[in-house]
Order: structure tokens, then sequence, then C-alpha cells
């Protein structure tokens, strides 16, 4: 007579080594939380946050969503010195 197989019994190694975070299925990151996901996924295995459609391929960098605030620093510091120039050379020629 065959044995059945316990219902709660953990997921085997050949399933690991396909559907594992290193797996080349879960080659897409999740935008929230940088997690790896399935292309395909529709929600996030780590966050659970909805992914809505195509999840980027790697995680993001340290700057994401930081540029915005160096490019307007950038900004400011180039005006401020162009803006300094005439007052520099005005009080020179005194």
């Amino acid at each position: 007579m065959p044995t059945r197989r316990d219902p709660d019994e953990g997921p085997q190694e050949s399933d690991l080594d396909r559907f594992g975070e290193d797996s080349p299925m879960a080659d897409a990151r999740c935008p929230d939380c940088g997690g790896p996901v399935w292309s395909e996924a529709d929600v996030c295995p780590k966050c659970f946050a909805y992914l809505g459609g195509d999840a980027p391929r790697r995680a993001p960098g340290p700057f994401a969503g930081k540029w915005r605030v160096i490019v307007v620093l950038a900004l400011l510091a180039a005006m401020l010195t162009l803006a300094g120039i005439p007052v520099v050379q005005a009080f020179l020629r005194r």
C-alpha cells in the first residue's frame, strides 16, 4: 500500500533549486523592498507590495529618488557662485 505524503512537509530540494532566491526565475526586483520576485508576479512575496506592472530588473541604487535633490542643490550652488562673482569684482575694484 502506498504511503500518503504529509501535506505540511517542506519543499523538496529540487523545488528550492528551481524557485529559490538565486534561481533564474527570480530575475526581477520589488520596487518597494528590492527583494527578488518572479518577473510575472503580481505581488512581492517578501513585503506583499502590489507590483502593478513589470518589475524592474535590478535593485534600486543608493541614489534612487535622491537625484532631484542633488540636481537642485547643484543648480543652487551654481547660481550662488555666478551671483557672487559681480559682487566680488565690485569689491575688488575699490
